[in-house]
């Protein structure tokens, strides 16, 4: 009798640490280290790094997190695309179009979430890789050539922080998106 005692004590006590596992439905941790374990290239130097929790109500929008590399040009698209077959499946991107092909591209994959995005319902993360030669975004609000503004956070004094990517490299973003489970 103690026995069942017990094991009904230590059932509620899973049930409520599971609970509050269920109720905290943010998967930055996982998404970040998702992310961390993406196989990007070694010449990737990461930048910036962006977390949105999204609206968790019936038409928000769904968490994400996006980091921003430089990286050298050659061979970018090829090693992306390469990158996007060997995480899963092709997601509906839309194709880039002609005038922009040699110096903007793009792929993306499923990407399957860890155990902390599968307990909260996201079964996987869809992947954005996008790449832009170096130069090609020059002259346009959010960047110039001596870096982009970084508009948030805008916290205590420092109010013109900016990052800059070097001359002859290309700016790459890497995004995450959580989608839920079916």
């Amino acid at each position: 009798m103690k026995a069942v005692v017990v094991l009904v004590v230590l059932g509620v006590l899973l049930a409520l640490v599971a609970g509050f596992n269920f109720y905290e439905s943010e998967p930055m941790d996982d998404m970040r280290q998702r992310a961390d374990a993406l196989p990007l290239p070694k010449d990737f130097v990461l930048l910036s790094e962006s977390y949105s929790p999204g609206a968790m109500e019936m038409f928000g929008s769904l968490p994400s997190l996006e980091r921003v590399y430089h990286a050298s040009w050659p061979g970018l698209c090829d090693s992306l695309r390469d990158l996007g077959s060997h995480l899963g499946g092709p997601t509906n991107l839309a194709p880039i179009p002609g005038p922009y092909a040699d110096s903007l591209c793009n792929c993306g994959a499923l990407y399957g979430s860890g155990w902390r995005g599968w307990i909260r319902n996201y079964r996987d993360y869809e992947v954005t890789l996008t790449a832009w030669r170096p130069g090609f975004l020059r002259g346009h609000a959010w960047e110039r050539p001596s870096g982009f503004l970084l508009l948030y956070p805008n916290y205590g004094p420092v109010t013109k922080a900016r990052i800059v990517i070097p001359d002859g490299r290309a700016r790459v973003v890497v995004e995450l998106i959580a989608r839920r489970g079916r």
